[in-house]
């Protein structure tokens, strides 16, 4: 048994084929147990469902209210809609999302081969992976998430590739490129990360020399003109300019009010949702007015200023938020008092060692092996600040940071159980 182990570890085909297969099997039973259900996150999911039918008719306007939704996701459901027929293109779209993500845990795999030249760190890399609950938890949703976490993978992927071959090759920029829109087109947080990512990029001018400046070229002009057709859309349509996504004020006004404040504080007080002040047309700010009902760019124009104001009337609860957010970003699992508390239980054990020897995982290779892993730091640098400055999200942390936690967690664990071997 143990000899067989060894000979799939060692043999990467038969490594990917384990691993695509375990991460399809523990998907299908997620299906099975969940009754393939792909609209249980609520509004959200439902959402896309709307916006795809929306394509199917002719209207890109993606206005929520809230803010310009970013076109990747509803996109993707309406492609097969418009082939398929609107109920079983979008099956067909769900399925492929899981086969994609499927994929995403042999590119995990690979993308530790690659940063950590261990193929027993790799292949358990790509198996917990299939297994993680924080992963499995969207997969089957019609959700954003669902789609971004192996888009971002297969980038993240395709830029080791180009940063660890001292970017000799402009073509594997335009593939960093495309894979870079496609993520951010589904989700935009990641447009965070990736301009620190890009800056280290260009200060190992010295090590790189021209490749650095070409390269960054190359993947901003690529990501620019795939971008354009969605920039010149909204802005003849709102007179604002959207690269995927549109409302940062609005986001921020999420994270800093007197709801959010009482929802991490005492949700006894809470007399208005989030979603009310930030969704509802019909809402009557008793400040502001009837924000929701201005144009798009004087609508989260008022909802940054109604933030700021906020803050400025109420700075010792906007410290008490912000170390929610801080402490929230370290904490595993789903948010907590926002799950059945049996979900959080589990989702808190399942993530904690991922949690505690990720970190340790990256500590140790910032302080060994900087040169290699550096261009990975931005991501988790940024996602704090995105829990601090707008909103703890727990979905927005499990999709971006996580699977490279476990990478980095493998890694650590496998260095001390080879430890452990060596002693006895």
């Amino acid at each position: 048994m143990r000899s067989k182990f060894y000979q799939i570890i060692e043999s990467p085909k038969k490594a990917m084929s384990v691993i695509f297969l375990v991460a399809f099997c523990a998907r299908f039973l997620l299906g099975i147990l969940t009754k393939f259900d792909h609209y249980s996150l609520g509004d959200n999911t439902h959402r896309y469902d709307i916006l795809s039918k929306q394509i199917l008719s002719g209207n890109w306007d993606f206005d929520i209210v809230a803010y310009i939704i970013s076109p990747g996701y509803p996109l993707f459901i309406s492609i097969f809609r418009y082939y398929l027929g609107v109920d079983l293109g979008f099956e067909v779209a769900m399925w492929l999302q899981v086969i994609t993500i499927c994929i995403s845990a042999i590119y995990l795999y690979k993308l530790s081969l690659m940063l950590f030249k261990d193929k027993k760190v790799a292949f358990i890399t790509g198996i917990c992976y299939a297994f993680y609950p924080m992963t499995l938890y969207h997969n089957w949703q019609s959700a954003q998430e669902s789609l971004f976490q192996p888009f971002m993978i297969f980038f993240l992927y395709q830029y080791a590739k180009l940063w660890l071959n001292e970017c000799k090759s402009l073509k594997q920029a335009l593939i960093v490129g495309i894979w870079l829109t496609l993520t951010f087109q589904v989700k935009s947080h990641i447009l965070v990360a990736t301009p620190i990512m890009f800056l280290i990029h260009l200060l190992h001018y010295k090590r790189f020399g021209i490749r650095a400046i070409q390269s960054i070229i190359v993947i901003g002009a690529s990501s620019f003109i795939l971008s354009l057709p969605w920039t010149i859309y909204n802005y003849q349509k709102h007179d604002v300019f959207v690269v995927s996504s549109y409302g940062t004020p609005t986001l921020f006004r999420f994270g800093n009010n007197w709801s959010h404040y009482y929802n991490v504080v005492d949700e006894s007080k809470i007399e208005i949702e989030n979603t009310t002040i930030l969704f509802d047309k019909e809402f009557n700010d008793p400040k502001y007015g009837f924000i929701n009902q201005l144009p798009i760019k004087e609508r989260t124009a008022m909802q940054g200023k109604a933030a700021f104001d906020w803050i400025y009337q109420n700075p010792i609860k906007f410290l008490r938020i912000k170390w929610h957010g801080f402490y929230s970003y370290f904490m595993p699992g789903v948010s907590y008092g926002h799950h059945a508390n049996w979900i959080w239980l589990i989702s808190f054990i399942a993530s904690l060692p991922f949690f505690l020897f990720g970190f340790i995982g990256l500590l140790k290779t910032f302080i060994k092996e900087k040169e290699r892993h550096i261009w990975v730091y931005p991501f988790f640098l940024c996602m704090l600040l995105f829990y601090i400055i707008f909103v703890p999200l727990s979905r927005f942390r499990s999709v971006t940071i996580e699977p490279i936690l476990i990478m980095y967690a493998c890694y650590q664990i496998s260095y001390y159980y080879s430890g452990w071997r060596i002693k006895n």
